[in-house]
């Protein structure tokens, strides 16, 4: 009884932030009250940053997507009425988001979340998503995103883990934690869009 318990409550809060978020294709939760945040400005340099906003046909994301070494034919599609796509490239540790045939949200994982491999590439802010076999580079804490961007716009806990969202920047951070007590708490997912002027 209690996995049905928990099964809903899932349906329900999934339910809730699609309703609630910006558009269907992104999981994260907006607080327009919120003013800008302290935090740098978007690093521009990042090769993900400039494909939000990509039309489905844009040749930059089939370009982007080869270099990390992932073949094309791998995809995992999952639709959701009426157009939002979910391009997911697990190999990579990496899903795109489609609405209306633009690139509207990027997901990238660490290893093992949601079936996913870590994702190796560049991402925004010197954020690591896989520890570095060498030892030399370790996954980035929650800790460390706080030292480095100020204070999140908002913070939460969704499917039983807590992130940190920077509206101005268009970020949001999964941690590996229930709580707010661990500061260790290694990054998990990191989801891009395209950040308002504020």
């Amino acid at each position: 009884m209690n996995k049905i318990i928990q099964i809903i409550l899932l349906l329900i809060l999934t339910f809730s932030q699609l309703v609630f978020s910006r558009s269907p294709c992104t999981s994260v939760m907006r607080d327009e009250d919120v003013p800008g945040t302290d935090a740098s400005s978007p690093d521009s340099s990042s090769t993900l940053l400039a494909l939000l906003g990509t039309s489905v046909d844009d040749g930059a994301v089939e370009r982007y997507v080869k270099s990390l070494g992932t073949r094309l034919k791998n995809k995992e599609l999952k639709r959701f009425p009426p157009e939002c796509v979910y391009v997911n490239h697990k190999s990579a540790g990496l899903s795109l988001c489609y609405e209306s045939g633009v690139l509207d949200a990027i997901h990238v994982y660490a290893a093992r979340v949601d079936g996913f491999l870590g994702f190796k590439g560049e991402v925004p802010w010197g954020v690591t998503l896989c520890d570095d076999e060498s030892g030399d580079k370790q996954r980035t804490t929650g800790k460390s995103i706080v030292e480095k961007l100020g204070e999140p716009s908002a913070k939460g806990n969704t499917g039983g883990f807590v992130f940190l969202q920077y509206h101005a920047l268009g970020v949001k951070f999964d941690l590996e934690s229930s709580d707010w007590e661990n500061a260790e708490a290694k990054v998990r997912c990191v989801s891009l869009w395209k950040a308002n002027a504020v």
